[in-house]
């Protein structure tokens, strides 16, 4: 983090003030939640961008307690008028603050969860399509290789490696091949020169020159 805890409450303070809000948080609340807040920040996080997010969760605190300590003001002087009963209710507890900053530190963990599963499944299947491009699949079937990926995509588990993910990709793709009645599902290892490497004269070899006419637009499908 390039700045202290000191100077992130002096900058939510200052907002407060250019914002025209009443800032009814003592200091010491707002140290105790920017403690919390700030474990979530990084070492490239800078204060602006820090403050400008945990302002939206210390207005919220702010604008909640202010409420609260209004209506506990109303529930007290309706329970305590002028003319003094003889049975006095029970004084009645202002809520806690603090139990606010839970329930916004919870929000904000699951937020943050929620963010990390996103990029770990994004990379999972940026690693599985370079394990996939590896083996030469065939540009020809580019359509069948979508498909496959996205029925893999739907299935994918929080212990999912990107072997496994390229694996099934690898299944469901020769069967989706298999199932149109096409074949040559990759482009042979030891293929070399234009129309996938396949033998000049066969019948693979004319099929995949079709396919890169149609791929620069040559001809079309």
């Amino acid at each position: 983090m390039k700045f202290s805890k000191d100077d992130a409450l002096q900058n939510l303070k200052a907002q407060f003030t250019t914002k025209g809000k009443t800032l009814k948080l003592s200091d010491r609340t707002m140290s105790d939640t920017l403690e919390n807040l700030m474990a979530f920040a990084n070492d490239e996080t800078e204060l602006e961008t820090f403050a400008a997010s945990a302002f939206k969760t210390l207005d919220s605190m702010n604008g909640n307690h202010i409420k609260d300590t209004s209506d506990f003001v109303k529930t007290w002087n309706e329970a305590h008028p002028v003319t003094v009963p003889i049975n006095p209710p029970a004084p009645i507890t202002p809520p806690d603050p603090l139990l606010e900053v839970k329930k916004m530190m919870q929000d904000v963990m699951q937020e943050i969860s929620g963010i990390k599963a996103k990029t770990k499944t994004e990379q999972l299947v940026q690693d599985a399509e370079r394990l996939f491009s590896e083996r030469k699949p065939d540009p020809k079937w580019k359509g069948l290789q979508a498909k496959a990926k996205q029925i893999v995509s739907s299935r994918i588990t929080a212990d999912m490696t990107a072997e496994a993910f390229s694996a099934e990709w690898d299944k469901e793709y020769n069967e989706l091949i298999s199932a149109s009645g096409g074949e040559g599902a990759y482009i042979p290892a030891d293929s070399a020169g234009g129309a996938g490497g396949a033998r000049e004269g066969t019948k693979e070899f004319y099929a995949a020159q079709r396919a890169e006419l149609v791929a620069e637009g040559i001809i079309k499908e």
